[in-house]
């Protein structure tokens, strides 16, 4: 099923969700620069999901995934066959979608 995958096709996996959480994280900037000192002016929010320690929680789950997946790319994966290191990434990549769900 893998035989025709290489190192390349995953690092082209793994530049599309850095890029995608890259996007995320931006809009999370945006979030709590613009729109939550907006809607915290007009409204109670006191839901504890919306504090501003759980937004800050999520940026650094994102970036600590973001830096794991990084140093496995260089230390890891680039020395198990494409196949396995596709196996093994996609646990990550999951992990870090979760996260932004979350």
């Amino acid at each position: 099923m893998f035989e025709r995958l290489s190192h390349d096709h995953i690092s082209m996996f793994v530049n599309f969700f850095m890029l995608s959480w890259d996007y995320i994280l931006c809009y999370l900037n945006a979030e709590k620069v613009i729109l939550f000192p907006l809607a915290i002016g007009e409204s109670d929010i006191s839901s504890p999901e919306f504090s501003a320690l759980a937004r800050t929680v999520k940026v650094q789950k994102i970036e600590l995934v973001k830096l794991s997946i990084t140093a496995q790319m260089e230390n890891r994966y680039r020395l198990l066959p494409a196949s396995e290191a596709c196996v093994f990434l996609r646990h990550e990549v999951t992990a870090g979608v979760g996260l932004v769900l979350d």
